[in-house]
């Protein structure tokens, strides 16, 4: 069902038609969601997890981010999800620990995550670093979903 909601483009209703979203805004990302939560809690849940990855790379991306990403997600290649949730924080940001570290052009993402929302489909992550680690690091945080869960 994720995947047929994702072909449908809504998961990139507020991305930028430059980038192949629809550029509709938060109002009818809200209405999206409301009514496909009438039918289903769960895939209703799954878009507003899947937005808060694309809103990432929509407010925080640099430019070849925001042409890689946003069309994949909006046409369904890419099923986004974000890792926020901590062992020892929960949800609460500024009490993260988790890092990104600048080595070279890239980050090394260092931390622990748990309760990632749609992790056993999606096939890219959002991982939130904590805030006062710097903006930076926080913009280039997405990485491909590993194909089997580590331990």
């Amino acid at each position: 069902m994720s995947r047929l909601i994702a072909r449908q483009g809504w998961l990139g209703v507020t991305a930028d038609p430059a980038y192949g979203g629809m550029g509709l805004g938060h109002l009818a990302k809200t209405i999206i969601i409301e009514e496909l939560s009438r039918v289903s809690g769960a895939m209703g849940a799954m878009v507003q997890a899947s937005q808060l990855g694309v809103a990432k790379i929509v407010h925080f991306g640099d430019e070849e981010q925001k042409r890689h990403l946003p069309p994949r997600v909006s046409d369904g290649r890419c099923l986004p999800t974000i890792a926020v949730t901590e062992p020892d924080a929960g949800g609460h940001l500024l009490g993260m620990a988790s890092t990104a570290e600048r080595v070279g052009d890239e980050y090394v993402l260092n931390g622990r995550k748990v309760f990632v929302g749609n992790s056993t489909s999606a096939t890219c992550t959002a991982w939130w670093s904590a805030p006062d680690r710097g903006r930076a690091a926080c913009r280039r945080s997405w990485s491909r979903r590993p194909r089997r869960a580590s331990p």
